[in-house]
């Protein structure tokens, strides 16, 4: 059965690394995966350039990528994004629901994830502590969110 990975984590929790692990989990037992990854749109000759107003067109770019992965039939789309709250990927759940792909919900299994500071020291992209910060108290729990999802998946939501 096909399947999408939602990552979740605030910047400087690893959920790139999640993601290229899982890229090679599957690709090893020769499945065909994507990562969707709106940071992705950013990269300009290999150096993150960060521009707020372009976000939102980034973030409907990086969705129609998923959508045309999700028609393609690909395996594994791994969604590497914060996801910080259900609302940030429930369309990403909802498609993927209604083209048969299971829907797993990940976090990078770090000790210090939920640690502003030590995620703000490794974050890559410059994202200020206070942004962290805010994004930690937003943070919706692993269990509400999979509740979500399976709320979906009875068709209650």
């Amino acid at each position: 059965m096909c399947r999408v990975i939602v990552l979740r984590g605030i910047p400087g929790s690893f959920k790139s690394t999640l993601a290229r692990e899982l890229t090679e989990k599957y690709e090893s037992r020769d499945l065909s995966v994507h990562v969707c990854s709106t940071d992705s749109y950013f990269m300009m000759d290999g150096i993150y350039v960060f521009d707020r107003e372009k976000l939102p067109w980034y973030h409907r770019l990086n969705y129609l990528d998923f959508c045309e992965h999700v028609r393609n039939q690909t395996d594994v789309i791994i969604v590497d994004n914060t996801n910080i709250v259900f609302k940030d990927f429930k369309k990403y759940v909802e498609y993927g629901l209604n083209h048969g792909y299971k829907i797993e919900v990940k976090e990078p299994d770090n000790p210090d994830r939920y640690h502003a500071v030590k995620c703000f020291d490794r974050n890559t992209h410059g994202v200020p502590l206070k942004t962290i910060e805010r994004m930690l108290e937003n943070f919706e729990s692993t269990e509400s969110v999979l509740q979500k999802i399976e709320n979906m998946r009875d068709g209650i939501i």
